[in-house]
């Protein structure tokens, strides 16, 4: 593949005081190889996406069963057994605040 060097040479990158081997912008001079009008992303890009998008709805499918049993399975409970679950969520949240502040704390004294 040749590469045609676009942009202004003095140009190095995001970063001016590191500049790169290789200034400015290059820029392919072959046509694509999908032919025609290849629009902004790469053929390879949206096939990626594509899987990425149907891995997310696998995930949320999965997720939205759980909550479906897990409203049925409360609401089949009885009191006592509603208020043991209620306290056991409060008391998770209630560790996970403090794990986060912990956390936060380490952070921000180093």
């Amino acid at each position: 593949m040749v590469e045609l060097l676009v942009a202004n040479e003095m140009v190095g990158g995001s970063n001016p005081l590191f500049r790169s081997k290789w200034p400015g912008r290059l820029v392919a001079r072959t046509p694509p190889f999908q032919g025609g009008e290849a629009g902004s992303k790469p053929v390879r890009a949206t096939n990626t996406e594509s899987l990425v998008m149907s891995k997310m709805i696998v995930a949320f499918m999965f997720i939205l069963f759980g909550f479906m049993v897990g409203i049925d399975m409360f609401r089949k409970m009885n009191k006592s057994e509603k208020l043991g679950l209620t306290k056991l969520f409060a008391y998770s949240i209630l560790c996970s605040v403090a794990a986060m502040a912990v956390v936060t704390a380490i952070v921000l004294i180093f």
